[in-house]
């Protein structure tokens, strides 16, 4: 039991540290859209990092069966990968509104993103221009692989973890738009 509560206390230290080097991160661009669009997301993510990893003990909630694993570095590629989806998602969905190509270095800048991750993001809006139902099978299937180095999923893993980023998204566009529409927020930046 005492082993358990050491890692809820660590997991948590861990979202906040990442949280607050993040934020830091977002809160330096000029950009007052980028800026209000990173920092949703980043605050978003912590209450899924809270949520996922740390108070629903579900059964089959996959990344609560991961937090052992959780540290410094796989809450960085948790918020990296939030970050990521929620991008293409938007962008995909706002393409008259929104560009990849102009929300894609502020993308890595903000989130840290190394050449291999920048190559990563690249080829997922590649997939997503080329077929968006195909998108979402891709990303639940990459999501183990790039936080744990795992490949193989469940049937129950697989299902959870569309239904997440699912979830995850729709919070996240939820909050960030509020009452301000989209092309509104976009002409005020």
């Amino acid at each position: 039991m005492k082993e358990e509560q050491e890692k809820e206390i660590f997991c948590k230290g861990c979202i906040e540290v990442i949280r607050e080097v993040l934020l830091q991160r977002a809160y330096t661009l000029e950009n007052r859209f980028y800026l209000e669009f990173f920092v949703q997301c980043i605050e978003s993510t912590t209450v899924d990092a809270y949520e996922m990893f740390l108070e629903m003990p579900m059964r089959y909630n996959y990344f609560y069966e991961q937090r052992r694993q959780m540290g410094i570095a796989e809450t960085l590629r948790f918020f990296q990968l939030t970050a990521l989806h929620h991008t293409i998602r938007t962008v995909k969905r706002r393409k008259k509104e929104l560009e990849f190509a102009e929300i894609y270095p502020i993308l890595c800048e903000v989130f840290c993103f190394t050449k291999r991750e920048e190559d990563m993001t690249l080829l997922l809006q590649d997939c997503v221009t080329e077929s968006q139902s195909e998108f979402q099978t891709l990303f639940t299937k990459f999501t183990p692989k790039f936080l744990w180095n795992q490949e193989d999923l469940t049937p129950f893993s697989f299902a959870f973890i569309g239904n997440f980023w699912y979830n995850s998204y729709s919070d996240f566009m939820g909050s960030f738009i509020g009452n301000i529409p989209f092309h509104i927020r976009r002409k005020r930046a």
